[in-house]
């Protein structure tokens, strides 16, 4: 099964081909935001990044206008947020354990590469939820509640 998530044929990939990106540079990719969708997983990296655009949006907003309904979206938006990157990292798990299973083994450094993959939609979730808690607790001592 293959839950958008990458695979152990492309943490293999990512691994020997990390020296070549490393020598490209930046040309290769639009930007580091779009490398870092790619290697979380579209399926899980592109909410969160509009769950990351949506909390922004809400902080900026309760600046500009303090909303008690909208200070609670906010919290709840980033909750969400790491709740979904836990679950990404979950089913990306999943997936990556049935390719190792179906493959028989694999070595330390690509075991160790897809283990590194498989935490940057919760890293994303949590830090999104973090932004939100910040934005969260400025707009309540702004507004002195």
């Amino acid at each position: 099964m293959n839950y958008g998530w990458a695979s152990v044929d492309d943490a293999r990939l990512a691994i020997r081909f990390q020296g070549r990106r490393a020598r490209l540079g930046s040309s290769h990719y639009a930007t580091p935001m779009f490398e870092l969708i790619n290697t979380g997983g579209p399926m899980f990296m592109v909410p969160l990044t509009l769950l990351l655009l949506a909390v922004i949006g809400l902080i900026i907003a309760g600046f500009v206008k303090p909303d008690a309904r909208r200070t609670a979206l906010l919290l709840h938006v980033g909750v969400f947020a790491a709740v979904w990157g836990i679950l990404g990292q979950t089913l990306g798990l999943i997936s990556a354990l049935d390719a190792i299973e179906a493959m028989g083994g694999v070595s330390p450094a690509m075991l160790a590469g897809g283990l590194k993959v498989s935490f940057v939609t919760t890293v994303t979730g949590l830090s999104v939820l973090t932004l939100a808690l910040a934005g969260w607790t400025a707009i309540r001592y702004r507004s002195g509640g």
